[in-house]
């Protein structure tokens, strides 16, 4: 162990540990402001029901429309708080999937963001309810927590088929862009990589089965349309 002493200290060994303290204390102060945010949330949301509801034979009663706001309430904040959490955790994903260009892994992350916004936005207007609904605080209950678990179970999948799915286009993408810039480059471009010629043939294999699929299905829709209309004209 002598012969350790005979190396120098290493000369940013002093910032590098208060710039570990530093992240710890930044990653704390994170985790009591969510947890402050967490509980402001939930004390705003037990109020809100608290204040609206009516005190009927010893029980509780709570409106439609007050849990209906609710429940509109909690899908509100699930997009906002979810949203920029997938893009922030996400970023990394796409910029090692769009090695050739990870500019463009950002960029289409920004797209994957207007598509969640308009989906989550079209689901909770969809199921809105603006018509009086009767029934015991059970009964609406069990009619409001459906949507809220849709929200969940749409997001959830969307995020699962995103990640599936975006290996893929970037593979599309990476061929397409190596391809360009090889034929931009022409006789001096040398020879093709094995690697990138193998993974321009499965390129090829998943553009030419999404054109069958897709051709599949609208043949499919074709034949159900044909056969509503004939059967329409059969029975006039």
């Amino acid at each position: 162990m002598h012969a350790a002493d005979d190396y120098p200290p290493s000369a940013d060994l002093f910032a590098r540990v208060q710039r570990s303290i530093e992240e710890d204390q930044a990653r704390r102060s994170r985790m009591i402001r969510v947890g402050a945010a967490a509980a402001a949330w939930l004390a705003v949301l037990v109020a809100w029901v608290l204040l609206t509801a009516d005190r009927v034979n010893g029980g509780w009663v709570v409106p439609w429309w007050s849990l209906e706001v609710a429940a509109d309430f909690i899908m509100v904040s699930f997009v906002i708080v979810v949203g920029p959490a997938i893009r922030r955790f996400g970023s990394g994903y796409a910029g090692a999937v769009f090695t050739a260009h990870p500019p463009t892994g950002y960029r289409f992350l920004g797209l994957i963001d207007i598509a969640y916004y308009l989906t989550m936005t079209g689901y909770i207007l969809m199921l809105a309810q603006v018509t009086p609904v009767a029934g015991s605080t059970v009964e609406l209950l069990n009619s409001v927590m459906p949507k809220v678990a849709g929200l969940l179970l749409l997001a959830g999948v969307l995020h699962g088929m995103t990640i599936v799915v975006l290996p893929l286009i970037g593979l599309v993408f990476s061929s397409s862009w190596w391809r360009a810039k090889r034929a931009v480059l022409g006789p001096a471009a040398g020879p093709p990589d094995p690697g990138a010629e193998a993974a321009d043939r499965v390129v090829r294999v998943i553009i030419w089965v999404g054109i069958g699929v897709a051709g599949v299905m609208i043949a499919l829709q074709v034949m159900l349309l044909l056969g509503t209309v004939i059967g329409s004209g059969v029975g006039g």
